[in-house]
């Protein structure tokens, strides 16, 4: 019986999502679980997931895992499975949002560089005492030259 199924909202590019399964093994014995899948892009299959085995003995929980990985951005449709001693549990739809790593560099400079710098009294006072002080040791400096 699946639980839950757990896998990021959006990913950059080039970085694998991991997409996890909870499983309850309600059976009479052990059970080798693996998440198998179809991912699908504007509709069109473009890749698909084939997880590793994963034992979950009986009465027990266990998560196998699938990743999936793409270079190009867009947002994927995952439709999955869990398959088990020639059984299939059909998983929830998973959608996954691929944004490129060169937008998301992009989009945090531009954050960056809109935000106000605020500088604290204390550092104020600091710097203005520092500037005065160095005045003060040109004028003397001079002075007694």
């Amino acid at each position: 019986m699946i639980i839950s199924v757990n896998s990021p909202g959006e990913v950059e590019s080039g970085n694998p999502a991991k997409i996890e399964v909870v499983v309850k093994n309600t059976g009479a014995g052990s059970i080798n679980a693996k998440i198998t899948g179809e991912v699908y892009l504007d509709n069109e299959l473009v890749d698909t997931l084939n997880g590793e085995n994963f034992l979950i003995y009986q009465g027990q929980t266990g998560t196998p895992a699938a990743y999936f990985k793409s270079e190009d951005a867009g947002v994927y449709l995952i439709k999955g499975n869990v398959l088990y001693e020639g059984k299939s549990i059909k998983m929830d739809d998973i959608t996954i949002t691929v944004k490129s790593a060169k937008e998301e560099k992009e989009v945090k400079v531009e954050e960056s560089s809109s935000q106000p710098v605020s500088i604290s009294p204390a550092v104020i006072i600091i710097i203005i005492t520092a500037v005065l002080i160095l005045i003060l040791a040109v004028f003397i400096f001079r002075r007694f030259k």
